[in-house]
């Protein structure tokens, strides 16, 4: 068991370079480069840019920087964000807290959910409570998830106002649980 979750393990290490790598061939094929995004389009052909694009490296061959990028993320940096202004250590730091409370609370909920419906389809077997709760699973399972979330944002945040729609907690908005 061991040695099979070992091979598994080192086999995805070929599959995340080569995803890493379409994800930079993408990036690369995006219009412009970072430095454009920071600049109005009149000042994007300034001297000063110029050799802020060499100082940063981004003149250097695709492949030049794509080796230098993977390399400095196993190193454990993972850059600069010139649109924040921050290192995305910290920006990821910020993030995960939210991150893991979602997705605890999402396991409870499903987890009480899923056993407490099952339990009642289970009880009233071939009535129409279980063909209901059925055909809700299906429906359920059967709705992609980023559209789930689009209609529940509209219906949770935006008409009932519960919960906060541009993160945990948004200044004056009381959410469901009493926070401000």
């Amino acid at each position: 068991m061991l040695r099979y979750f070992i091979k598994r393990t080192l086999g995805m290490i070929p599959m995340l370079i080569l995803l890493s790598f379409i994800v930079f061939v993408g990036i690369e094929l995006t219009p412009g480069d970072p430095i454009n995004y920071l600049v109005s389009p009149d000042q994007a052909s300034s001297p000063n840019l110029d050799a802020l694009r060499e100082a940063l490296g981004l003149n250097d061959p695709f492949f030049v920087r794509y080796g230098r990028w993977l390399l400095n993320l196993l190193r454990g940096n993972f850059g600069y964000s010139l649109v924040r202004g921050m290192k995305i250590e910290t920006l990821i730091a910020r993030s995960l807290p939210a991150t893991f409370e979602l997705a605890i609370l999402a396991l409870i909920l499903s987890t009480i959910l899923s056993v407490g419906l099952g339990i009642l389809e289970a009880v009233k077997q071939n009535t129409w409570v279980d063909y209901l709760l059925s055909v809700i699973g299906v429906i359920g399972i059967s709705i992609p998830q980023f559209f789930l979330g689009i209609v529940l944002l509209k219906i949770f945040a935006l008409e009932l106002g519960w919960l906060p729609i541009g993160g945990r907690l948004v200044e004056g908005v009381t959410t469901f649980w009493g926070r401000t």
